[in-house]
């Protein structure tokens, strides 16, 4: 058997994460990281999606978190320009600025 060296994996354009299944380390597999319900890794490692489907992948059970997590990082980091750019925005006057209002303790009831 010849050993091949596995790309590690990356986060792939918006939506997805790329991992590889355990019966094909060669092709890539694109989850959807909002799917992801549960990690197990017993020792191989199975991604489990909130519609029950199981994949069984090569990457460790820390690897894929961390690729989830970047991709969630990803996400804030692209809609933080925007923030800012609105929050400029509402200083100048053109927005109006958000306030807290004080909760009614009768409607938490």
């Amino acid at each position: 058997m010849v050993s091949r060296k596995r790309v590690p994996p990356t986060p792939k354009g918006p939506g997805v994460i790329a991992v590889h299944r355990i019966t094909q380390p060669d092709h890539e597999l694109y989850v959807n990281p909002d799917l992801i319900q549960v990690i197990e890794a017993n020792p191989d490692t199975v991604i489990v999606l909130a519609n029950g489907t199981r994949y069984v992948v090569s990457e460790t059970a820390a690897e894929v978190t961390d690729l989830v997590r970047r991709w969630r990082a990803s996400i804030v980091a692209a809609a933080e320009p925007r923030s800012r750019a609105n929050a400029r925005r509402a200083g100048s006057g053109r927005l109006a600025a958000v306030v807290e209002l004080p909760r009614d303790a009768r409607a938490a009831d």
